[in-house]
Parts: C-alpha cells; structure tokens; sequence
C-alpha cells in the first residue's frame, strides 16, 4: 500500500510545471496586477459585486444573513462564497481576501490544464504553452480580478472535466462535483447530467450519494431563505432571471447562442463528432449540459457567466482531438496537438476582450464605486442606492438597495412596478432621504427630489452601468448635508476634485 501510494505521489508530482514554466502561467497574473495599479489611484476588483459578498460575508460571520442589520436579504448568486470569505472578515485587508483566493484557484487551476495536457502530450514546454493559449482565451486571469467566486468555479469545472474525460471518477471527481452547483447554481447544468452518466456507468452509490448532497444542500439553503421570509432562490438570482415561459427560454437560447458563436459552433460540432463516433455516454453529457446552459445559463457579466461551460466543453474538444491524432504521424507534432487551444485564443473573443479591459474596469470600479463609498462614508446617514457595491462596505449607516439584490421588498416592487413610482413612498418608510443613483436605471424619479451633485467618470467606461451617479435628496435638510459632505470629499484628492460636480 505504501509503495502503491509512493508511486502515485511520484506519478502526480512529475505532471507538476517545471519553475520556469510555472513562471510563464502565471505571469499573466502579475501583469494584469501592475496593469490594474497603473490604470487608476488605487486597488480595486473590475466589478462592484465583490463588495456585496465582503459585506454579507463579515455579517456572516457577525451572526447575521444579510447587508444591513436585522434585515434578512440574499444578495449572493453563490452559496459557498460567502461563508468562505466569512472567517476572515476580522483581519486586517479583508477586502483583499477574495483576491488572494482567486489567485490560488487560477494557480491551481493552470496546474491542472498543465497537467492534463502533458499526460495526452509528454512535452513540458508545448503542454505550458497550450494551458498558457487555453487560459488567456477564456478569461481564466481577469476571472481573479473580479473578486467573485467564478475562478473557484473554474477549477472545479477543470478538475471534473479532465478526470471524466480519463474516465477517472476519484474521490476528488466526486467532492468537486458536489461542491460546483453550491458555488454557483448554474453547476447542476454539469453536475446533474454527470450524475446520471456515472449512474449508468456502474457508480451508482456514489452518483445517488452525490446527488442527495447536492440537492440536500441547495434545498436547505432555500429552506433557510424561506424561514427569515425570503423566496427560495437569491434576489440576486431572481433580480437577473426573467424567464417567464417558452418564448422567454427560447429567446434566451438564441441570446446565448449570439452573444458567444463559436461556444455555440463548437458544442455543435462535438455534438456530432460523438454522434458520428456513436459514443452516447459522451453524447448525452454535453447535449444534457447545453440544454441546461442554454435554456437558463447566461453569457456576458464582462467575460464571466460562461467561462464555466466554455472550460467543460473545451477541455471535452482538445481531449477527443488528441485522441483522435494518437497513432497517426501527427501525434508528436505540436503544431497539430495544440491547434484547438491555439485557435481558443481567438474563438471566444468576449472574454478575450474581458481580460484586455480588466485593468480599465478596475480602474473604473475606484474612480466610481469606491468614491461613492467614500461619500457614503463621510455621510453617516441612511442611502439608497441602486447599484449595492461598495457602498454597502463602507457605510456606517442603512443602505437601501433600490434594485433588489439587498431588499426583497425593492426588488418585488421593481419587478411589479418598474416605472418605480412607488420610490418615493418606499424611501420615506425607511426613514431613507439621500440617493445615489444612475438616472438611466431610474427614470423618472420623484419629482421632490433635489439633485445636489454628480460624480463623472473619468475615462473610458467599461464596467458600470453609467458614466454619471446623480445624487439627490428628498428635502432641503437633507440636501444642505449632503452638499456640505460634497463639498468636504471634492477637496479631499485631485481625483475627487475632478470628478465631482455640486449644484
């Protein structure tokens, strides 16, 4: 046993990258960090969303599920992410937390490409070059910097798709499956089809015992929800799913298929490659998984919701194209092995794009959100927002979400009512008299409103919704102290200065 053992820790450890290689996956990393510094004043993720999980996080771990306290609310897409983040909520540099995470999970996950490119190909340099191509091409090093918990998601998907592909259904296949759909729910697009295909391959205990933990989680996740009065899934998840019917499902599928064409071309094309090899186990997997994706995943959410399903799939089309070249005289030829994960550099050019624009969208995300919650911050009274983010962090009062993902109240009155007339009523019911809000998401607003200032967004705007944050308040006491504030924070910094505009 002991030998045995030896002799696959050997095994694993000769599949790990060499230093120099090492250093070249992860190097990308390093220069999208300095980008990210160089691009603004400050640190910051590329999304706002972050702050939202930092914020749920440490009342997590202060004993309370939600933003503000004593208000039961679900602002998280993710189950697991936010109590992982929640018991390093007291240490100093919390909000780097989820950083340094996704930069564990994107060295783990390029050391696992690494290694399942040189177990099909044995030449170290090509197999780097290839995790390297396969990396860039679908965002796997912006992933890091948007602070969420798709890099996790990733390397899961990584570790159950290189080891289904080798039909090597380990303990790790088992655990990491389990743990997909708690990261993100869309993983049951995967986990549930896997489920059934090793049902049928003869694991059965396991795929039954896989499946109650799934569903046994999920489903008591939504009991909790459903016990402090809130629906069974997040509002984060209701507030971005408007699939009402078949038109709507249909409609999202053809969005889906548009926003990503070669994710589209290619599941086809494997489709019938396994249709064609009469390989059916293959076949209902990924038919399975592109059902679910389709009909209810999402693309976009700069380079981030598809990331997931185009690993799964692509990792499927270069492991079954190295195949098909074994015994032939292309076999050892690089130029042919690594074609796919070449061509994967330019395929999904969304996510490309996302990785070109990480350091703008952080820099963005500090020159806006940031400087938002520094205002809410000098404020110390009860705001309402519109997009959560930072703010919700650093407040030291109420924050009232406007659009849901904080409130289940605002988001059942946004979806009946969203000409949002009922805005100014709801304000005044929880004692809220200052916004920050994008006029664009909010149209009209009350007309009692006082708009007392602006923060313009300097440069190129990538990932907020708006270039501009109006600021209003609902009377004239309330505008008097906002301005005051205004005027303190727009001398503060050259930045703020800039930025700022007082009426």
């Amino acid at each position: 046993m002991r030998v045995l053992f030896a002799n696959k820790a050997r095994g694993a450890l000769a599949q790990l990258p060499p230093p120099l290689h090492l250093l070249l996956l992860l190097t990308p990393l390093a220069v999208l960090q300095v980008a990210n510094l160089a691009a603004g004043e400050g640190f910051a993720y590329t999304l706002d969303d972050p702050y939202i999980h930092l914020t749920l996080a440490r009342n997590i771990h202060g004993g309370h599920y939600g933003i503000n306290a004593g208000e039961w609310s679900s602002p998280s897409s993710s189950i697991l992410w936010p109590f992982l983040l929640a018991p390093f909520a007291p240490l100093p540099g919390y909000q780097y937390v989820p950083l340094v995470l996704n930069l564990l999970f994107t060295a783990a996950a390029l050391t696992v490409l690494y290694a399942f490119i040189r177990q099909q190909f044995n030449r170290p340099t090509a197999a780097a070059f290839g995790a390297l191509c396969m990396a860039i091409g679908t965002n796997l090093y912006g992933l890091a910097f948007t602070g969420l918990e798709h890099s996790l998601q990733v390397l899961l998907v990584i570790i159950i798709t290189t080891r289904y592909c080798r039909t090597n259904l380990d303990n790790v296949f088992w655990v990491a499956l389990v743990l997909l759909p708690l990261v993100r729910y869309e993983g049951f697009a995967i986990s549930l089809p896997l489920c059934a295909y090793a049902w049928h391959a003869g694991y059965r205990r396991a795929s039954l015992g896989a499946c109650a933990a799934m569903i046994g989680t999920c489903g008591g996740f939504s009991v909790f929800l459903l016990m402090h009065g809130l629906p069974l899934l997040p509002s984060s998840v209701l507030a971005k799913t408007d699939l009402k019917g078949l038109a709507t499902i249909v409609q999202n599928v053809v969005d889906n298929a548009v926003s990503e064409p070669a994710l589209f071309l290619l599941v086809v094309g494997l489709a019938a490659y396994f249709f064609h090899q009469r390989r059916w186990h293959q076949y209902f997997v990924l038919f399975a998984s592109a059902v679910f994706f389709y009909a209810f995943g999402k693309c976009g959410g700069f380079g981030r919701y598809e990331v997931f399903f185009v690993m799964f799939v692509l990792l499927q089309a270069v492991y079954w194209w190295m195949r098909a070249l074994h015994g032939t005289s292309r076999a050892q030829d690089a130029r042919w092995v690594l074609r796919p994960m070449v061509w994967s550099l330019v395929c999904f050019l969304p996510l490309l794009i996302a990785t070109m624009w990480t350091p703008t969208g952080s820099s963005n995300i500090y020159r806006q959100q940031v400087q938002m919650g520094e205002i809410a911050r000098r404020l110390a009274a009860p705001v309402a927002v519109n997009d959560l983010g930072v703010v919700s962090l650093r407040a030291q009062a109420y924050v009232l979400d406007l659009w849901g993902l904080g409130s289940i109240e605002a988001l059942s009155l946004r979806k009946g009512d969203p000409s949002f007339q009922w805005l100014d009523e709801f304000m005044s019911s929880k004692n809220v008299d200052v916004a920050f809000v994008y006029d664009s998401w909010i149209t009209p607003h009350p007309p009692r409103w006082i708009r007392v200032g602006e923060l313009v967004l300097p440069g190129r705007r990538i990932t907020p919704a708006s270039d501009v944050v109006s600021l209003y308040a609902t009377n004239e006491a309330a505008a008097s102290r906002l301005r005051e504030v205004l005027l303190q924070f727009s001398a503060s910094s050259p930045l703020a200065g800039s930025m700022t505009r007082i009426f």
